[in-house]
């Protein structure tokens, strides 16, 4: 079994059961994350309402739907960052952030790294 903490990286092992519609809404976060759905989205495509949505995915996860698809976010910039030489802004706007420094903000928060340290240390 997964550590807890992994949890919601990796969706789950067979071991733990989750409910099928908060699997159904990971696979569509993971599915999506580059369009930026919103929560609300991703509630409506599994029939939940939002307020129902947030509590059980916290519950059954352990983050917050928005901070999972943050995370998201931020393993694909991290995959790109040492996989590719694509820059800092196609990124952002690739990931639908409304700027490059905000982009950088976020990054950073998450990895204590800017894309440009992180592309630097993990190429």
């Amino acid at each position: 079994m997964e550590p807890h903490g992994l949890r919601y990286l990796n969706l789950v092992s067979e071991e733990t059961e989750i409910d099928e519609h908060i699997s159904e809404a990971i696979q569509y976060m993971r599915n999506h994350f580059m369009l930026n759905p919103s929560l609300q989205e991703v509630a409506d495509h599994v029939g939940y309402s939002l307020s129902y949505f947030k509590i059980r995915f916290k519950d059954e996860i352990g983050i917050t739907p928005a901070n999972y698809l943050s995370i998201l976010r931020m393993e694909y910039a991290k995959e790109q960052l040492r996989t590719s030489n694509c820059s800092i802004n196609k990124l952002a706007s690739d990931l639908c952030f409304s700027s490059a420094s905000h982009f950088c903000a976020v990054f950073k928060k998450q990895t204590s790294y800017t894309p440009r340290e992180y592309r630097e240390n993990h190429s």
